[in-house]
């Protein structure tokens, strides 16, 4: 991603985390992120998914358990 389009996804990101927790309407929310993304829609796709996969698991890889340690001796 260019320096711009990190700007635009983190102008994005900001306001879509400002939106959740101020509960506004989830329609008039898209709408707006919509707007600020100027027919980026790839970069509002990937917000989207970035956030499904950070907050409910989504397709986040699966992490690996630790053995426990045993000790040596």
């Amino acid at each position: 991603m260019s320096t711009k389009d990190q700007l635009l996804y983190s102008a994005l990101h900001g306001t879509a985390m400002r939106y959740a927790a101020e509960r506004r309407s989830l329609d008039e929310s898209i709408e707006e992120l919509r707007e600020i993304a100027d027919g980026r829609n790839d970069i509002l796709a990937g917000l989207i998914f970035a956030q499904r996969t950070v907050t409910k698991g989504g397709n986040a890889p699966a992490r690996k358990e630790r053995e426990p340690r045993t000790s040596r001796g």
